[in-house]
């Protein structure tokens, strides 16, 4: 059977696909200040010349694997039933490992997200772009929480807009504090999320 042939948007939607994964794997080992184009290449197999035709800078492709990833996690969750509870796609690890799980596990992410953080902290002009990317996560995450509810056919006590942004506020500090103490079990992180319910 003859193999389908991709177009060259495909190709070049799986190129920057493939140039984002392995930016975010050379900004967790070496950190932003670390990573350089060359070694984000060469973790791809592309040349200089790949990267830079996909991304004018370092910064932007930090700022594309923060979305990517982002994209990533919302299919996830839409495409999680809940069981009972209309919450459940929301919390922990599980509906993000169908699609994120493979790329790295939470405590990566909080280090690549306070990577970002620490980035944006010292170049205000990129906070902008960060601010716009959490604010239409929480208008999407309201939404799907708003979906969600209406399927289990239950209300909450709380409005989603605040839910969502408990659960923007549980994740980081959350996040941060198993990197200090691994030993903090994620199902403390369910409880803390199901306070909102």
């Amino acid at each position: 059977m003859a193999e389908t042939r991709l177009t060259q948007s495909q190709r070049k939607e799986r190129t920057r696909k493939l140039l984002i994964r392995a930016a975010g794997e050379v900004f967790i080992k070496h950190g932003f200040n670390g990573a350089s184009i060359d070694l984000i290449a060469e973790a791809a197999g592309y040349t200089k010349g790949a990267v830079y035709f996909h991304f004018k800078n370092k910064e932007e492709l930090l700022y594309g694997v923060m979305k990517y990833r982002s994209e990533l996690i919302f299919v996830s969750i839409e495409n999680t039933k809940p069981k009972s509870d209309p919450l459940t796609p929301l919390l922990g690890e599980s509906p993000q490992k169908e699609l994120v799980g493979d790329w790295f596990d939470r405590d990566s992410w909080v280090v690549l997200n306070l990577e970002y953080l620490l980035f944006i902290q010292r170049n205000p002009k990129a906070k902008n772009a960060f601010r716009k990317l959490i604010d239409d996560d929480r208008k999407k995450l309201v939404s799907l929480i708003k979906k969600k509810y209406a399927e289990a056919g239950k209300i909450s006590s709380l409005d989603p807009l605040e839910i969502a942004q408990l659960q923007e506020i549980v994740d980081i500090g959350f996040g941060v504090s198993r990197l200090i103490n691994p030993d903090i079990p994620q199902a403390l992180y369910e409880k803390l999320i199901s306070v909102a319910r």
